[in-house]
Order: C-alpha cells, then sequence, then structure tokens
C-alpha cells in the first residue's frame, strides 16, 4: 500500500509542475508540456496496473 502512496504523490506532484509549466509556457505543444504530460501518463497507467482490475 506505501508504494501505493509513493505514487498518488508522485503523481500529483507532476500534475501540479505540468499546470505551472503550462501557465508559464501558455503554449500546449511545448515539447517540454508535451514530455511531462507523457511522463504523468506513464505513472497514471502504472497506478492504474498495480490497482488491479477490481479498482475500476
Amino acid at each position: 500500500m506505501r508504494s501505493v502512496m509513493n505514487r498518488t504523490d508522485e503523481i500529483e506532484m507532476l500534475r501540479k509542475e505540468m499546470y505551472k509549466l503550462y501557465k508559464t509556457l501558455d503554449n500546449l505543444q511545448d515539447p517540454q508540456l508535451i514530455e511531462l504530460s507523457q511522463k504523468l501518463d506513464e505513472k497514471m497507467n502504472q497506478l492504474s496496473e498495480n490497482r488491479g482490475p477490481s479498482a475500476s
């Protein structure tokens, strides 16, 4: 369970970082923003996989 909490904390941190970057750049197509978004997607997918089908 602890690793799930660490992942959710990491996801929240990345989400906030992505939002701050967007506000600075104001461009959804910026490569930095896209890279951060993809990293966030990856972390969210990992969390979903670890929770299993019963948590969906």
